[in-house]
């Protein structure tokens, strides 16, 4: 059986837009969110003004989220769908 794992924007909930994972920390507390362009761009938007990126990871390390620019080889697809939180 075939799965196929469909991440959709924390913010909006959007099914259509292509998201990127972002994890944010203070101290010793962190979230993780998976946004969209348009919710992402104040994020973006501190990272291009700061010109780095500090991260606990080597580059080219795996991350919990699978690269959008590769297709996701069949036998690791599964379907699971994010509500976005009632307002």
């Amino acid at each position: 059986m075939a799965e196929v794992t469909i991440v959709v924007c924390d913010v909006c909930g959007t099914m259509d837009r292509p998201t990127a994972r972002y994890r944010i920390a203070k101290g010793a507390a962190s979230a993780v969110f998976d946004l969209c362009a348009e919710h992402a761009a104040p994020v973006e938007a501190v990272l291009a003004t700061k010109g780095h990126l500090v991260t606990s990871q080597p580059a080219g390390a795996p991350t919990a989220a699978p690269r959008r620019d590769h297709p996701v080889p069949k036998a690791a697809r599964s379907l699971s769908v994010v509500q976005p939180p009632s307002e």
